[in-house]
């Protein structure tokens, strides 16, 4: 299920921001308007093709909607057979599958992954089709969520990924640099940025433009004080404070995690998993085409599948993918189990794949046979897309129903439970907020509900080179006016866009603003985000996003930016310092990062 938002482009690229503004505010702008429902019908395990738009019946909470998009997704053939010409695309299809394999080193032993790993790599070849992209990773407690490869078709990259999977099984260092060096190379084929080649550009080929702004914006450390679930009543962990992120460029050996989890005290360790793989979903929301994940896993020990704090923290993952239109399947790599044997349920595998649409597969000791399973099984989709007839409460959840008009015995039909209606931008949590803001600084969305001033200049030194300096200010009564009874944190995202639409650089600020104590400070002059970009002589332009955690107002607005001797830009120059003086601004320094590695 993808939830499409309505931006209304061609309106923006020729109606003036007021206009917009004396209509609604820019929270109402990004609400959901459509809904797109990705549906499979089974019989006897296998896929029903030929099925019409006037073969369904979808229901949103009882109440019977019209069906206003419909699409067949073709992604699986027989084995041995070729797909249609049509279906293999010369470059990426936005429609083909995305396929990530997500090895689970936390609630597995690792022999029962090495086993499964295996067997997957003897037939995956065999089982994947021209049209599907593949990307791999692996968690783990200790090492967090790390992508070796983004999504593609290139099985040399697949295979390097599943080599440094295997190194990092068999706890092998050296094997792992070496192999991650070659991925590295692999990927990044002009890491020093001489030609066009980028981290930008390349994650953006592997996921997609907002998602590789999303993790090039840095990472994400996940703030409890924020959380609207359960009363969290916190454990100590055996490895320490857990830094939530997902890492796209690895370069380093990852530890594994432990051989199993403690049944009992160790629920820190559901939390970092549930938290982590919802983040990955929410980045990953604007990947295209049918999206599927594989978890390979042995599942919870003990207990704790049974804990409400453990429940709650897989919730998370299951919202999330249903937001960002994942569909999870289970792969138990425990296999049949032996006499006596205990210690791991698939019970969290089954949770997670039903609440998603997905399948679990259990029991097995051919692995191949598993995904081979999940492969056929999700061969061919119906996306039916409606429009909901009643919003209900923000974040209110719900539920679908999708039959046939004439039903056959034995049809079974699979599909997510149901959707979530959009939360208030201050309520989403802090790896949405991140999903967000690369999303809205990738459209043509505009904002002024917040009074912000840009500043910028290209300066040229003496030896030839240049450099920007660059200042935005956020004034002091539009802070006041926005002020919360608690510490908010206010942020600044500026991206720096080529002429030909590529990221170049990006710029990140955040602080935490204590409204009761700094309100004279905030009276007196405001905040003020200062950095300096270093680009070479074009023409660009500065996408800029302020927003405060706390607060819906957003301000977001677009520059021009010429750079290079006897440049001339209409935005004015960073004021000097004794214009601004300290008591009277908070100043921020901002990170640069650029799209290219240095």
């Amino acid at each position: 299920m993808n939830l499409k938002r309505l931006f209304a482009l061609a309106l923006m690229l020729t109606a003036p921001l007021g206009t917009l503004r004396a209509q609604e505010r820019f929270s109402d702008m990004i609400a959901v308007t459509e809904v797109e429902v990705p549906v499979r019908v089974l019989a006897r395990g296998k896929p029903v093709a030929g099925l019409t738009r006037e073969d369904f019946e979808l229901f949103d909470g009882g109440v019977l909607q019209t069906i206003v998009g419909f699409e067949e997704r073709e992604l699986w053939t027989a084995r041995g057979q070729q797909p249609s010409p049509e279906l293999v695309p010369a470059g990426p299809d936005p429609t083909s599958r995305r396929l990530l394999l997500l090895f689970d080193f936390t609630f597995s032993r690792r022999q029962r992954l090495a086993r499964a790993l295996r067997d997957i790599r003897r037939s995956l070849d065999q089982q994947l089709q021209p049209t599907d992209r593949v990307g791999i990773a692996t968690y783990g407690t200790v090492s967090g969520l790390n992508l070796l490869v983004g999504f593609t078709n290139d099985r040399d990259k697949v295979d390097l990924a599943l080599d440094a999977v295997q190194a990092m099984l068999d706890a092998k260092g050296k094997r792992q640099r070496e192999i991650l060096g070659q991925l590295h190379a692999a990927r990044f084929s002009d890491a020093g940025g001489t030609g066009g080649s980028s981290t930008f550009s390349t994650l953006a080929e592997e996921l997609s433009p907002t998602a590789a702004l999303a993790v090039l914006a840095g990472p994400v450390e996940y703030d409890d004080s924020e959380d609207d679930g359960v009363i969290i009543q916190e454990k100590t962990s055996f490895f320490g404070p857990i830094k939530v992120r997902v890492e796209v460029d690895v370069t380093e050996p990852i530890n594994t995690a432990q051989d199993a989890v403690d049944s009992v005290e160790d629920l820190a360790a559901v939390r970092a998993f549930g938290i982590s793989l919802a983040e990955l979903a929410t980045l990953l929301k604007s990947v295209g085409g049918q999206k599927d994940m594989i978890l390979l896993s042995e599942g919870l020990g003990g207990g704790l599948f049974q804990d409400a704090y453990s429940l709650h923290y897989l919730e998370k993952i299951s919202r999330a993918f249903k937001d960002a239109g994942w569909t999870l399947h289970g792969i138990d790599v425990g296999g049949v189990p032996g006499i006596d044997e205990s210690g791991f349920s698939a019970d969290m595998l089954l949770y997670l794949a039903d609440g998603t649409g997905g399948d679990l597969v259990e029991n097995v000791n051919d692995f191949s046979v598993a995904t081979a399973r999940v492969l056929q099984r999700t061969g061919i989709v119906y996306v039916l897309t409606f429009q909901p007839t009643a919003e209900g409460e923000e974040g209110e959840f719900h539920p679908l129903e999708v039959r046939l008009k004439n039903p056959q015995k034995g049809v079974k039909i699979i599909h997510r439970p149901g959707y979530y209606t959009a939360r208030s931008l201050a309520d989403r949590e802090a790896y949405e907020q991140r999903a967000d803001a690369a999303e809205w600084l990738l459209t043509n969305l505009e904002s002024n509900e917040l009074d912000v001033e840009v500043f910028a200049e290209s300066v040229t030194d003496p030896m030839g080179g240049t450099r920007v300096p660059v200042a935005v200010e956020l004034g002091g009564k539009t802070l006041m006016d926005i002020r919360t009874k608690h510490r908010s944190k206010l942020e600044l995202q500026l991206v720096v866009l080529d002429a030909d639409s590529q990221i170049r650089e990006i710029l990140n600020g955040e602080e935490k603003v204590d409204f009761d104590k700094s309100g004279g400070v905030l009276n007196a002059g405001g905040v003020r985000f200062v950095g300096e970009l270093g680009l070479p002589p074009g023409d660009y332009q500065l996408r800029v996003l302020v927003r405060s955690s706390r607060r819906p107002e957003v301000f977001l607005a677009t520059y021009p930016l010429a750079v290079g001797p006897n440049a001339e830009n209409t935005l004015p120059p960073p004021p000097p310092e004794v214009e601004r003086t300290a008591e009277n601004w908070i100043t921020i320094e901002t990170e640069r990062r650029s799209a290219y590695f240095q």
